[in-house]
């Protein structure tokens, strides 16, 4: 592809920790993640009590499956 090499260095290796994580923890620490919220709310999220809406979240599978939701 587009792809050029350069010549100087970014990183030292000193800048790199030596700790191991997983491939999952790495990602949400690169994009945020939304993390474990749920808000188990019985109205459809339309309140201002929702926690993910508080969070500024969109509610997800966890938090009331099956139930109508405004925060999608």
């Amino acid at each position: 592809a587009d792809l050029q090499v350069i010549s100087e260095n970014i990183l030292s290796i000193d800048e790199v920790p030596d700790t191991e994580i997983p491939l999952r923890t790495a990602v949400t620490k690169a994009t945020g993640g939304q993390g474990y919220v749920k808000c188990m709310c019985l109205s459809g999220c339309s309140s201002g009590r929702c926690s993910c809406s508080r969070k500024r979240v969109l509610c997800n599978s966890r938090c009331h499956p099956g139930k109508s939701c405004n925060n999608i």
